[in-house]
C-alpha cells in the first residue's frame, strides 16, 4: 500500500480533477514550463505514482527519461480526455503509442521486464 498519499495527477483541471476524488493530489496546469517545475517537485518529494496527461508527458519526455533509472516516481501517461477532445472535436489516437510505451517503461521499472506482455498466444 502506498503511504502518505504519494499519488499525483498532473494535467488540465478537466482531466485530473476526477483523480482528486479518489485520493490523488491533483496539479492543474497546461503550461509546459510550470509542468517541469511540478515534475521536479514531485521527484524531490518522493511521490510514487504520477499520472500525467499525454501531451504534457510528451512535451517533458526528456525530464521523465532522466528519472527512468530511479524506482520512483513511476510516470504513467493518461489521455488528455475532454480537454483534448474540445480542441480537435475528437480524441486524437496518434499519440497512443507514446502512452503505450511509457506504460511498458513503468512495468519494466517495477517488474524488471515487459517481455511477457508480447509473448504470442497460441
Amino acid at each position: 500500500m502506498i503511504s502518505n498519499n504519494k499519488l499525483a495527477a498532473v494535467g488540465s483541471k478537466d482531466t485530473v480533477m476526477i483523480f482528486k476524488t479518489i485520493g490523488f493530489n491533483a496539479f492543474y496546469t497546461d503550461d509546459k514550463e510550470r509542468v517541469r517545475e511540478i515534475i521536479k517537485e514531485l521527484i524531490k518529494q518522493e511521490y510514487q505514482i504520477v499520472l500525467i496527461t499525454e501531451s504534457l508527458a510528451k512535451a517533458n519526455d526528456d525530464l521523465l527519461h532522466e528519472n527512468k533509472e530511479n524506482p520512483y516516481p513511476i510516470f504513467l501517461p493518461i489521455p488528455d480526455g475532454l480537454d483534448g477532445q474540445k480542441k480537435t472535436g475528437r480524441l486524437d489516437k496518434k499519440d497512443y503509442n507514446y502512452a503505450k510505451f511509457k506504460v511498458l517503461d513503468g512495468i519494466e521499472k517495477v517488474v524488471g521486464s515487459s517481455e511477457f506482455i508480447f509473448k504470442d498466444k497460441k
